[in-house]
């Protein structure tokens, strides 16, 4: 039964039991997933096929514009609902939902992708030796792995806190609690993240490492936005508000330091460059996460259905994107044209066998996590009416 605990978090504009359900961080979570088809077909096609200089160069404008949001947007998210499980259901059942969502389901989908990608051309994204597994053999899984790294390091930190003494705990309550995430708040956050060492590569991009040994900058580095994630859940009525109401302006500031950083890069400014780069990185963020907050906040079956199949999209639409870019290659066609194909193929097929043949399975309710019960539902939605009908009486 959803617990009956509810704060005054109307006065901020949200009003939220522990069981209350954020469509927009469903669907932000679910566009994040599914914009990894985009992303990786912006990114392969140019290895697998002859590219016009211009065409890769907007696929690479494309693969930047995208990842400078979406990873560090999905592990907010992740902190968000680890703190949820982890605080209403208790460590035994957020370490079992750990492993059976993120480790068992790394540990299969990789070994199974990995082969089907094995030496397909595309050196640096699947292995194409027994040498090069230990470099790249997570693949396009890579953030599973420091997802379940990050989400155990939490449980963790959980547990220490409890030996903590009760003055030091009390100190960072307060603390805590004095946080508000404004644009003012944001940039100091990204001028802590700027000082962690050897995070942005090559392209000027926030690096991404698909080999079984962690990367400290890229541990680092998401391990603060999970973190933000968990603090927003501890302080929801407040800080989701503050990240809503600031979306315009974090936006603005976003597409000014990217900007600002895409033209450094290319003046050569690699000295200022990386410290741009985060800002951007975080700004973008806290837009992406508003915009769904202030606009797609609303129950719909799509968007559930999708949170619920983008998993199994994401986990395997590579072999079918691989194969049409391969037939595409081989035709003389334009490589927009191959992009669309596959990228359309590859959601096409991961969508129908997730309907037919995964959703109702075992496989689907190991991919999506305990299902709500007939009664859980109806109790949800009898503390939802209640829920407004609180607010209505306080008007």
């Amino acid at each position: 039964m959803p617990i009956a605990f509810v704060s005054r978090g109307f006065e901020q504009g949200y009003f939220l039991t522990l069981a209350t359900r954020l469509h927009g961080l469903d669907a932000a979570r679910a566009s994040m997933m599914l914009l990894g088809v985009f992303v990786h077909a912006a990114l392969v096609l140019p290895v697998l096929m002859p590219t016009d200089p211009a065409s890769a160069a907007a696929f690479g404008g494309f693969y930047a514009i995208i990842h400078t949001f979406r990873m560090p947007v999905f592990f907010v998210i992740s902190g968000y609902f680890a703190a949820r499980l982890l605080n209403t259901e208790g460590a035994r059942a957020f370490i079992i939902s750990r492993f059976k969502r993120i480790v068992s389901v790394l540990v299969v989908a990789s070994a199974i992708i990995a082969a089907f990608l094995w030496n397909t051309g595309c050196t640096w994204c699947a292995p194409s030796s027994a040498r090069d597994y230990l470099n790249t053999g997570l693949i396009y899984l890579w953030f599973l792995y420091y997802l379940a790294l990050i989400s155990h390091l939490a449980l963790l930190a959980h547990v220490i806190s409890r030996s903590v003494p009760k003055g030091m705990l009390a100190l960072a309550t307060r603390l805590a609690e004095a946080v508000r995430l404004g644009p003012i708040t944001t940039a100091v956050f990204a001028g802590l993240l700027s000082l962690v060492p050897n995070l942005i590569d090559g392209s000027g991009q926030v690096r991404i490492e698909m080999g079984w040994v962690p990367n400290l900058a890229l541990v680092t580095f998401f391990s603060a936005f999970f973190a933000l994630g968990w603090l927003i859940w501890r302080r929801r009525e407040v800080l989701l508000r503050d990240v809503e109401k600031f979306a315009w302006v974090n936006l603005g500031v976003g597409l000014a330091s990217g900007a600002a950083s895409t033209w450094l890069f290319a003046a050569g400014e690699l000295a200022l460059q990386p410290q741009v780069q985060i800002l951007a990185v975080t700004f973008a963020t806290f837009a992406v996460l508003g915009l769904f907050l202030r606009y797609l906040n609303a129950e719909t079956q799509l968007v559930r259905y999708l949170a619920d199949a983008s998993y199994w999209v994401y986990l395997f639409h590579a072999p079918v994107m691989f194969v049409v870019i391969a037939l595409g290659a081989k035709s003389g066609w334009s490589p927009w044209v191959v992009a669309v194909m596959a990228i359309l193929a590859s959601l096409v097929v991961t969508l129908v066998t997730y309907h037919y043949l995964v959703r109702s399975t075992i496989i689907g309710k190991w991919l999506s996590g305990r299902r709500r019960s007939k009664s859980s539902r109806q109790a949800a939605a009898a503390t939802k009416q209640s829920t407004a009908a609180v607010i209505q009486a306080t008007k």
